[in-house]
């Protein structure tokens, strides 16, 4: 799925880039304020968090600002999840389902794959058993973040553990139905689900 993304993605954002040059300055200041970790580290990470073997270029600040932006918007839904523990290498997995099967409040449940690791399309499921509380946020036209509650139903979301992209995230939240994130460095796992409302951007991020 990443290669196809990626490509999808740098053509999208090449025609945009066509369209409005001026837009390659907004994402270089993308890629230089995620460097810098000035957006929330909980939520940066977890849109997109790299490994020796990737970095965050101009397709990737395109991708993260694409998948922030919905976010404000009120087109994702968010909740994190104290599990208590950081997870094993994405390969670990009864590591990894002990340690979800014994962190996870109810009624959220996972199951760990074993064709995880990179190159897979996710690490596993994740869901919940009735209808949980998400939080949708919204920008004022004066700049004030607005919460809004969002009950949202019974869902089963891939599983992402450890590194990923904001390529792959743009793509769970269109393509799929979100996405479950537990970054290498997190105790947390982040849900973001994707809103009824994100269909108005369906098929614009990718062409």
């Amino acid at each position: 799925m990443s290669l196809l993304l990626y490509n999808a993605a740098e053509k999208a954002m090449r025609r945009q880039l066509d369209r409005h040059p001026a837009h390659a300055t907004f994402l270089m200041d993308v890629q230089d304020r995620y460097r810098r970790d000035e957006f929330a580290p909980w939520l940066a990470h977890a849109i997109s968090d790299h490994s020796w073997h990737t970095s965050f270029d101009l397709v990737e600040a395109y991708a993260f600002s694409q998948v922030w932006g919905m976010i404000h918007l009120g087109m994702v839904g968010l909740c994190r999840i104290d599990v208590g523990t950081i997870p094993s290498a994405d390969k670990e997995v009864e590591e990894n389902q002990r340690a979800l099967d014994e962190g996870l409040p109810e009624p959220f449940h996972a199951l760990v794959q074993s064709n995880a690791g990179r190159g897979a399309d996710d690490d596993g499921k994740f869901g919940w058993k009735r209808a949980v509380e998400l939080d949708r946020v919204t920008i004022t036209a004066d700049g004030v973040e607005r919460h809004t509650p969002w009950k949202c139903s019974r869902r089963k979301l891939q599983l992402e553990i450890g590194t990923t992209t904001a390529v792959r995230t743009l793509g769970h939240l269109l393509e799929n139905i979100g996405l479950a994130r537990w970054d290498y460095s997190s105790k947390e796992i982040i849900v973001m689900a994707s809103h009824p409302s994100i269909d108005v951007h369906r098929g614009t991020a990718f062409v």
